[in-house]
C-alpha cells in the first residue's frame, strides 16, 4: 500500500498539492515566482536542485506569505531569523515528485539556466569591484540577459538586475 501511494515522495507531493489547492487566487498566481526562486538547474546534467535564498530578497508580500505557509507546511525550511534568514526547499524529492513544481522546472528550465549563469557572472563582477572587464560581452549571453530583464525581471535577484543593466548600458556606450 505504501508503494502504491508513491511512498514518502508521493505523500509529500500530495500534501504540497493540498496546500496549493487551498491558496487564494492571488497567492496561487504568485506561487511560481517563489518556487522558481528556490530552484537551481545544472544544464549540463539536465538536473534541478534546491537553491537557498535570503528571505529578505522576497520583495513581493505574496511571496513572503507563501514562504511562511510553505515553512509552516514543512515544504520549505528557514535557517536563522530576521533579515539574515535563509530559506530552501525542505525535500529534494519535491523537485521531481511535486507535479506543480516539476512542471514549472520543465517549462522554465532554459530561464533557470540563464539565471544561474547571470548569477555567477554578477558575483564575479561584484568580487572585482564592478570593473567593466567583467561585464557581459556582445553576443548571446548579453542577448539572454536583455531578454531576462525584459520578460522575467521579477524573477531575478537585484544583483543580477544591476549586473545586466550595467552590461547593457556599457554595450549602448560602445
Amino acid at each position: 500500500a505504501y508503494d502504491a501511494l508513491g511512498g514518502l515522495e508521493g505523500a509529500i507531493a500530495r500534501e504540497a498539492e493540498k496546500l496549493v489547492a487551498g491558496l487564494s487566487p492571488p497567492l496561487r498566481e504568485a506561487l511560481p515566482g517563489l518556487l522558481l526562486a528556490l530552484v537551481d538547474v545544472d544544464e549540463q546534467k539536465e538536473t534541478a536542485t534546491a537553491r537557498t535564498i535570503r528571505r529578505d530578497t522576497l520583495l513581493d508580500a505574496r511571496h513572503i506569505e507563501l514562504a511562511d505557509r510553505l515553512i509552516a507546511g514543512r515544504f520549505v525550511v528557514a535557517d536563522g531569523s530576521g533579515e539574515g534568514a535563509m530559506i530552501r526547499l525542505a525535500h529534494e524529492a519535491l523537485l521531481a515528485h511535486w507535479p506543480t513544481l516539476a512542471t514549472l522546472i520543465r517549462d522554465d528550465f532554459r530561464f533557470l539556466g540563464v539565471r544561474r549563469r547571470l548569477h555567477g557572472e554578477a558575483a564575479a563582477w561584484q568580487r572585482h569591484g564592478r570593473h567593466a572587464d567583467f561585464l557581459l560581452p556582445p553576443g548571446l549571453r548579453l542577448a539572454e540577459a536583455a531578454d531576462a530583464l525584459d520578460k522575467r525581471r521579477g524573477d531575478l535577484d537585484q544583483e543580477i538586475i544591476a549586473y545586466a543593466e550595467a552590461a547593457l548600458a556599457a554595450e549602448q556606450e560602445r
